[in-house]
């Protein structure tokens, strides 16, 4: 097996990769998403993990993923001044002794301060619109709320999806919608604004320093994206009005 190190096809990817990223534009809610879906009853947003204890405090918190908040927030605003009414929070309620602890350190427990929602969320008027969906693994998919979401909202055939992390919840979250669709021939768009996505940084090393794996947030929230877009999710720069 080849280096990549030393692999001149990867250099190759890595400036493809920079500059797909780079060529990413904006799609408008109301011209783009809401046009094509048909009605703003046919569109619906699901909020992944922008909680406090991925956004501010706790051993899995990032100041990447906390910079996602304010523009999210607005996001929902605009969704909601649009006539958008499905809205959900894919949110970590772990239980104490929860065996995905085995893969991460334990984090956003149910009940504690971290497991509440970030600031920019549990603060504003939209709090009573947006169904919490607690879930207890990265998956969304997996928890016993979402199926019976999903159900009950079955005119929603556009989903847009932002939060953390890129690689991980978004990524699972995003390929559910895609791939439950695909199953029965009813196919969702997912739609992925990249500004208001992201995933944590641990430079390698720190990582070699800490005895755990490096994560460089960029290669990750970019390769990931790619991965989703090549799996039919439409990835934009922006969603603006």
């Amino acid at each position: 097996m080849s280096s990549l190190a030393n692999n001149s096809e990867t250099a190759v990817y890595l400036e493809w990769l920079d500059a797909w990223h780079e060529r990413l534009s904006p799609v408008s809610l109301v011209e783009d998403i809401i046009r094509e879906a048909g009605n703003p009853g046919a569109v619906g947003v699901l909020l992944v993990d922008l909680l406090v204890g991925f956004c501010s405090e706790g051993p899995l918190s990032s100041p990447r993923v906390g910079r996602l908040t304010p523009g999210g927030a607005e996001l929902v605003r605009t969704c909601l001044k649009v006539g958008i009414r499905t809205i959900g929070h894919a949110a970590d309620s772990h239980s104490a002794h929860a065996a995905e602890f085995a893969a991460f350190p334990p984090h956003c427990t149910t009940g504690s301060p971290e497991s509440e929602r970030a600031a920019e969320f549990a603060n504003l008027e939209f709090q009573g619109v947006v169904t919490y969906l607690p879930k207890n693994c990265i998956a969304i998919g997996q928890s016993p709320h979402f199926q019976p979401w999903l159900d009950a909202n079955s005119e929603v055939r556009h989903w847009i999806v932002l939060g953390d992390c890129t690689d991980f919840c978004v990524y699972q979250a995003a390929m559910h919608l895609l791939t439950a669709g695909y199953q029965i021939d009813q196919p969702r768009v997912v739609w992925l604004p990249a500004n208001l996505i992201d995933t944590y940084d641990l430079p390698t090393q720190t990582a070699r320093e800490l005895g755990a794996f490096p994560h460089p947030g960029d290669f990750h929230h970019r390769v990931f994206l790619t991965h989703l877009a090549l799996n039919g999710a439409r990835v934009a720069s922006e969603i603006t009005p």
